[in-house]
């Protein structure tokens, strides 16, 4: 989505305060969004979900609600600051697409409600106290369980069958990380692979690093699962990737339409549209508390041909029947 689309989307909702209507925009309910990511194509594209399902529930940034929205970048002292100034506006509920977005809001805030998009594991990590009802001020839609991995892994081994040697390519600073090494530990076990778990700090340099020595070593291949460093990075790691002829896996489809070879994960547009409907369901006056964490329901599997030949590599036709999406 190019930014003047978004803009449309937004309704001009980022040209505050909004006039020219008879109620006063100091007296509009207020939202807040907190992105983890950086505001680039598939940012703006989330935002216009949820706006779009803001839009059909009747809340229109023109002139019914005003939103807040910040981006993160990825940076943790971004999300930070990004998290105070949002809070400051005391808005009625609060968006926040990603784990690290949810931890920066919940440092400075405990009693506006909230619902996380995107974000992995929320028992695990002590957002919610179980899904069916999360109590405290938090609920929303989770983006994955982590034995997205091993499907993630199963595909890869099924396009380059040669592979021997997976390095897990996922910033170790996340809470998720944990989880996902265990699953993968276990999944590459199975299938008697060597695996490179040690992760990513926070600077893609590190990242370049990881993967320009991988073209030293044969039969390697990257799993890189959904996580705000990867969204954010993604352009660097797709031409890394690239240059060292290393078969890849990534969490967001975005990869896969960018030059990566393959991407399965959720379809993240679909949740934040569903977002939008806790978010009017608060600002009607429901309680987070009572309102279920819910799971992704739709994945999706892209692959690049182009990408695929680069590689020397034959997509099964399996493979292909059950992609989503085939980019030539």
């Amino acid at each position: 989505m190019r930014r003047r689309e978004f803009i449309a989307a937004l309704g001009c909702a980022l040209a505050w305060p909004v006039s020219g209507h008879a109620q006063k925009s100091s007296d509009l309910p207020r939202v807040g969004v907190l992105m983890g990511a950086a505001e680039d194509d598939m940012g703006r594209a989330r935002m216009a979900a949820f706006i779009r399902g803001l839009d059909s529930a009747g809340w229109r940034p023109d002139g019914t609600v005003r939103l807040h929205v910040r981006w993160g970048g990825g940076v943790q002292q971004e999300l930070d600051k990004a998290a105070g100034e949002i809070v400051a506006e005391s808005p009625n509920v609060i968006l926040a697409n990603s784990a690290r977005a949810v931890a920066a809001i919940n440092r400075v805030n405990r009693q506006i409600p909230v619902v996380f998009v995107a974000t992995a594991d929320p028992v695990g990590q002590g957002l919610v106290t179980e899904l069916a009802r999360p109590g405290g001020n938090l609920t929303g839609f989770s983006l994955y369980e982590f034995s997205i991995v091993t499907k993630m892994l199963d595909l890869l081994k099924a396009v380059a069958p040669k592979t021997e040697r997976v390095l897990f390519v996922a910033n170790r600073n996340t809470p998720s990380f944990p989880g996902w090494v265990r699953e993968l530990s276990a999944a590459t076990a199975r299938m008697s692979l060597a695996l490179d778990a040690t992760g990513v700090g926070d600077s893609a340099n590190d990242m370049e690093s990881k993967i320009d020595a991988l073209a030293a070593i044969s039969h390697a291949a990257v799993v890189a699962p959904p996580d705000v460093f990867i969204s954010t990075n993604r352009a660097r790691l797709i031409a890394a990737t690239a240059r060292n002829r290393v078969s890849a896996i990534y969490g967001y489809s975005a990869a896969a339409r960018e030059g990566g070879l393959m991407s399965y994960g959720s379809d993240i547009i679909e949740l934040f549209n569903r977002a939008s409907v806790y978010v009017d369901r608060i600002l009607k006056g429901e309680q987070p508390s009572s309102l279920p964490v819910q799971h992704p329901t739709k994945f999706e599997l892209a692959i690049n041909l182009k990408a695929a030949k680069a590689l020397g590599l034959d997509v099964p036709t399996s493979v292909l029947l059950s992609a989503d999406e085939v980019i030539e």
